[in-house]
C-alpha cells in the first residue's frame, strides 16, 4: 500500500481500538483460530495487516530530467 494511506490506517487502527468487541466472540475466535493452526492477535486492530511498500519512483527525477 503507499506511504500515502499511512494516515488512514493510523485512523483505522484508532477507531478499531475504540471498537468493544464482545468478549463470548473472541473466545470463540481465538478457538477456531487455534484449531486451524492460525495465530489470531488479541487486539483487534492488530488483526488487519497491510504490506507497505516504497512508492516507485519517478524515472524522470531519476535521470535528471
Amino acid at each position: 500500500m503507499p506511504n500515502r494511506f499511512l494516515a488512514i490506517e493510523d485512523a483505522v487502527r484508532l477507531i478499531l481500538d475504540q471498537v468493544d468487541v464482545d468478549s463470548v466472540t473472541l473466545e470463540q475466535v481465538a478457538k477456531r483460530s487455534a484449531g486451524e493452526g492460525v495465530a489470531v492477535p488479541e487486539a483487534v486492530a492488530q488483526r488487519a495487516t497491510y504490506v507497505f511498500y516504497e512508492e516507485p519512483a519517478n524515472p524522470a527525477v531519476q535521470d535528471g530530467t
